[in-house]
């Protein structure tokens, strides 16, 4: 019948009923009816066997409450030699809520893991690989069979190495690190990959790192770009500083973005000046070298807001005359600055007086 015949404070309390109210009332009408089942086959085989069983259910309170219990059972006998089971329950609600808890939290992170676009992996205090996900395995152009256990500086371009051994060590000391390198995959392709490394500490706090976890985003084609862009403004300040005329690029706010060193010598500018790049200093050290600063300050100001195409003739007090050509510097369809260039025709004027 299963029938209670004792019971303790702790197992009263547990039920949610007096001491004395559960003396002969059926245990099982205190188990959850999906776990009913699991009860029985406990007790037969208890029996059966007499060998100590256990197992953890549902318990359903007098008030109605849900908890999880252990129960711990081993057969005995009565006074009159009648088969009996001495049985010990264990609240393990907590328990069993914060193992639900940890299974969904591994779940949503697997969840993550998997299906993530970029890299992540784990890798353990000797920088060896734990698991990486699908998006990892296909930029290195592997299968985790076989990338599990190595040394992932392995994978790595021999010139990154010691900077990626860096950021590992540095990682389980409990940094947060950042890397771009080149890593080379099983079938020799070569990525740029822009790598973050995070601790993942135990459940203690302030506990040791146990793995580093990585996010890896290839930039290949970033990489190339910038370095294509890198060249190109690279040729182009090559091409401006070869050009005879001195050239200035100044921004839609003054601000001085290009200046050549034609433009230096042209107006006798001295060095530290013109490495400063102080636009008004700059500008008031050209304007006192001409007969008409006011006039040059004004068409200056008005052509800020200019997309125009302008052409003017610079005299010094010095005798020497220069051609200014001013272009509107446009980013598509937006007005950026002026580009403007300056040439000495101070001898071709000379020549053309004489004719």
């Amino acid at each position: 019948m299963g029938l209670i015949l004792e019971a303790n404070l702790t197992a009263a309390t547990l039920l949610g009923v007096p001491r004395g109210g559960l003396v002969k009332q059926v245990f099982s009408r205190f188990i959850h009816k999906e776990d009913v089942g699991t009860y029985y086959l406990h007790r037969k085989q208890l029996f059966e066997s007499g060998e100590p069983q256990a197992c953890e259910l549902r318990i359903v309170t007098q008030g109605g409450a849900n908890l999880w219990a252990h129960l711990a059972a081993t057969a005995a006998q009565d006074d009159r030699g009648a088969p009996v089971c001495r049985m010990v329950l264990t609240d393990i609600t907590s328990d069993k809520q914060a193992a639900e808890a940890l299974a969904e939290s591994e779940s949503k992170f697997r969840a993550v893991f998997e299906n993530a676009p970029e890299c992540v992996k784990l890798l353990d205090c000797e920088g060896r690989l734990l698991e990486m996900n699908p998006a990892g395995l296909a930029m290195l152009q592997a299968t985790m069979d076989q990338v599990r256990g190595e040394k992932a500086v392995d994978l790595v371009a021999e010139e990154d190495q010691a900077a990626f051994a860096a950021m590992v060590e540095a990682v389980f000391r409990g940094e947060t690190r950042q890397l771009t390198c080149d890593m080379i995959g099983m079938q020799g392709r070569r990525l740029t990959l822009e790598t973050t490394g995070v601790p993942l500490q135990g459940p203690a706090p302030g506990g040791a790192v146990k793995a580093l976890l990585g996010v890896m985003r290839d930039v290949t084609e970033r990489s190339r770009t910038e370095a294509a862009m890198r060249e190109m403004k690279s040729l182009l300040r090559a091409i401006l500083q070869a050009a005879a005329d001195g050239i200035l690029a100044i921004s839609n706010e003054g601000k001085v973005l290009y200046a050549n060193d034609c433009f230096a010598e042209l107006w006798r500018m001295p060095p530290a000046l013109f490495s400063s790049q102080d636009t008004a200093k700059m500008l008031e050290h050209v304007l006192d070298q001409l007969v008409d600063p006011q006039d040059t300050r004004q068409k200056i100001q008005e052509r800020y807001k200019s997309q125009a195409i302008s052409f003017d003739i610079l005299y010094c007090k010095d005798g020497r005359v220069f051609e200014q050509v001013s272009h509107p510097l446009m980013q598509g369809a937006t007005l950026c600055g002026r580009v403007v260039s300056f040439r000495d025709v101070s001898e071709r004027r000379r020549l053309e007086a004489e004719l």
